[in-house]
């Protein structure tokens, strides 16, 4: 059982050993289509290869995702692959189905799809539109499961779409497997987080978990627990002074004290879905895509073995970008002579809004907007798409700037996107064999789609873009409409972030040839730097829950378990919220406060008179606990000590039953 506590500091409390894992290479394959190799394909924006995988450690069996070749392929202890399951064209995650076959998320989210070993189509799960799925799984309880970025169950075989439930069940090695055991974890500030476990009882505790290292903490995912209940956690810092984020393996006992912990590579060179598993007796395995093939390693914590060590130099040689090793997601374009370099100021709002229009966007392809290596004005256009259907979400088309009537107000060839589909023009055009587009065809590229949301006149391209943004100085500074650009290469729209600190984009890229929704950690985004657009309108100082200051314009009421984020704009600004305690028992009311500010929390009930708890402050959160032996609602009000403020950084307001 994990000790009642909040915070995951960003230093270590009391002086421990913390030893090293070591990798042992499990299995390795070679790159290409034959049965025994996995495929790599370069796209614009990201290259394509084994997406996720799983390991029977009964039968020494590695099951894999083998994306860039639609298939999964069984490969015994030997390296042997002894199965081959095709399936339809990418996918992003699997799991194993009792009985056998796999459950596999295909490309893009929005269904799963089941299938037997060898390959036929047992059902199709749809997914709620505008999910992220992050991970799935088989639960004999719930059925088929999809884990969600906002911290969510998405129980699939339930006739209600609609019906989440809270957090990431502890999957494999449950402790204790005779209880519905259940954790979540919440990035609460740079540098800060929580790791919550529940049970039946519905009552949550929380684990310290300190970190080795002062490096800013930018992103999390907790890969498991073992039979032993030790913890474990993959990590994306950012050491002081460094530009990119590294990757870490942190273990911690019961107790939660860090235990062990070491650097492990990030998979840059074909980013993966699902690239860490872990055994029930603590060994993590890792899926580390090179250029040449694939390695699967096991981290166990202790002594290094002898023999099967994996060169740690090799591993890491995907974890670093290479632009060589990249196809751009773009062409190369700028405003044409003559043209003003800026324009009109654009807010955030409208700038997410015109985004989300790319991203809903639905329309028919007819057999007259299909190509397949057409000729047209000097080069071929080949379109994602094969057969009439529905599509929603803008297609790629390489070199596209095409607006959407009524959304925006320039687009490139003098068509705009519906009207020339009906024309007759092409769904899209993702040969990217020239270094120009073509007009025959509608789309956006990503920068195409970045210019089109905030409002340009023309197309920019990744490489000058910049011209026209400011740098940001973390990942944290990201704001609604801000970007993360390669240059050259790529670049992204960020929409907002996750509880777990990983960053959701809107962007055009070959992954699904159109525009969609997805979510990375920090070390999936090496190569990319914030920026933020210089005629972008903040707005003054606001947040989504605005206005809220006084007790009888509250915001709320909250849901538990949702960490909410929210500013003190000057001296003198009070923010309200209305919290339901919705049954008798003890109650945790959490407030992390930003750095070098003085922020107090203060709880009222109905009847306006303060609520006596237990309280607990340091310089980074305050909290109270509070017992009540009925249902209720109360109220909390966040303001600043002595004047303090901060209009550019974020407090967090969260709240949690938690045991007695």
């Amino acid at each position: 059982m994990l000790p009642s506590a909040v915070l995951l500091n960003a230093m270590i409390s009391a002086p421990i050993h913390i030893a090293a894992f070591h990798p042992e290479e499990m299995w390795r394959l070679g790159g290409g289509e034959e049965a025994d190799r996995v495929g790599l394909r370069r796209l614009p924006g990201e290259n394509i290869g084994p997406r996720s995988f799983i390991v029977d450690d009964a039968e020494r069996r590695l099951f894999l995702l083998d994306a860039a070749n639609s298939r999964i392929l069984a490969v015994d202890e030997t390296g042997r692959t002894s199965g081959v399951t095709p399936i339809g064209s990418g996918g992003d995650d699997l799991c194993r189905v009792p009985g056998g076959g796999f459950l596999v998320l295909d490309t893009g989210g929005t269904r799963v799809t089941e299938y037997s070993d060898i390959g036929e189509v047992r059902r199709r799960l749809p997914v709620p539109g505008q999910t992220i799925v992050t991970g799935l799984f088989f639960d004999a309880r719930l059925g088929v499961v999809a884990v969600t970025a906002d911290d969510n169950h998405l129980l699939l075989d339930d006739g209600d779409l609609s019906r989440r439930e809270p957090a990431i069940p502890i999957h494999p090695g449950i402790p204790d497997p005779g209880r519905n055991s259940v954790v979540s974890l919440r990035k609460l500030g740079r540098g800060r987080a929580a790791l919550f476990r529940s049970d039946d009882s519905a009552a949550w505790e929380a684990a310290p978990l300190p970190l080795r290292t002062a490096a800013a903490v930018e992103s999390l995912e907790f890969i498991g627990a073992d039979q032993g209940g030790n913890v474990y956690l993959a990590l994306d810092e950012t050491p002081p002074g460094a530009a990119e984020a590294s990757r870490s393996l942190e273990k911690f006992d019961a107790a939660g004290r860090l235990v062990a912990h070491s650097r492990i590579p990030a998979n840059v060179l074909a980013p993966t879905f699902k690239d860490l598993r872990i055994d029930p007796r603590g060994g993590v395995y890792q899926m580390v895509v090179l250029k040449d093939g694939l390695r699967i390693v096991r981290w166990t914590e202790g002594e290094e073995r002898l023999g099967r060590t994996a060169r740690r130099a090799d591993l890491f040689f995907g974890s670093v970008f290479r632009p060589e090793d990249h196809q751009p997601g773009d062409r190369e374009s700028g405003p044409p002579a003559g043209e003003a370099l800026l324009s009109p100021p654009i807010s955030r709002a409208d700038v997410v809004q015109r985004a989300e229009h790319f991203l809903s966007h639905r329309y028919s392809v007819s057999g007259a907007n299909i190509a397949v290596n057409v000729p047209c004005a000097g080069k071929n256009v080949s379109t994602p798409f094969s057969s009439p259907q529905t599509v929603t979400g803008v297609a790629y088309k390489w070199g596209g700037f095409t607006g959407l009537e009524g959304v925006t107000a320039a687009t490139d060839c003098g068509v705009f996107f519906d009207g020339g589909l009906k024309a007759g023009r092409y769904a899209g055009d993702r040969d990217t064999n020239a270094e120009f587009g073509v007009c025959c065809a509608v789309g956006v590229d990503c920068s195409g789609f970045v210019s089109q949301c905030w409002g340009l006149t023309s197309k920019r391209s990744t490489s000058t873009l910049p011209a026209i943004c400011v740098p940001l100085p973390s990942w944290d500074d990201l704001r609604p409409g801000d970007i993360v650009d390669r240059p050259g290469s790529h670049v992204r729209l960020f929409v907002g972030q996750n509880p777990a600190g990983t960053y959701t984009m809107i962007e055009a890229s070959g992954r699904d040839w159109k525009v969609n929704r997805w979510s990375y950690t920090a070390s999936q985004l090496t190569g990319y730097s914030p920026m933020r657009y210089t005629q972008i309108l903040d707005g003054g100082c606001t947040d989504a829950f605005e206005p809220n200051d006084s007790k009888t314009s509250a915001y709320g009421p909250l849901k538990a378990r949702t960490l909410y984020r929210a500013r003190i704009c000057a001296a003198g600004d009070e923010d309200w919220y209305r919290i339901p305690l919705t049954r008798a028992g003890r109650w945790t009311v959490l407030l992390t406060i930003p750095a070098g500010t003085s922020f107090e929390l203060d709880a009222f009930g109905s009847d306006g008179r303060p609520v006596s708890g237990i309280g607990h402050r340091t310089s980074a959160l305050t909290s109270i606990v509070l017992t009540t032996t009925v249902a209720t609602e109360i109220s909390v009000r966040v303001r600043g000590m002595e004047g303090s403020f901060d209009p550019d950084r974020e407090y967090g307001l969260i709240f949690f039953p938690s045991r007695g």
